[in-house]
């Protein structure tokens, strides 16, 4: 379900014609790229396709660089605290 989710996302963004929906769409696939990260090691190939995707777009449409930096800020917020959350699960153990 969270690559579906991710997928759509990816899509919104790709096929937007609003910078507001461009925005929400780099946003909510940053979150459930950075998501599917810290739950599963396969979360690494989506996050990696989401890099590569963002790199290719604002590469391609430089009105949209904006829109990926929003999502790699956004993606730091999944990557931090799944980081935060192993540190402490290895702390533990």
């Amino acid at each position: 379900m969270i690559v579906l989710g991710w997928l759509l996302c990816v899509h919104s963004w790709l096929v937007s014609s609003s910078r507001r929906g461009r925005y929400a769409a780099a946003v909510g696939s940053a979150l459930l790229a950075g998501y599917a990260d810290a739950v599963h090691s396969r979360g690494l190939v989506i996050l990696g396709a989401y890099l590569v995707a963002g790199a290719v777009l604002a590469w391609r449409r430089r009105a949209w660089r904006g829109s990926f930096v929003a999502g790699l800020v956004a993606l730091a917020l999944p990557l931090g605290v799944g980081s935060m959350l192993n540190g402490r699960l290895a702390a533990s153990m």
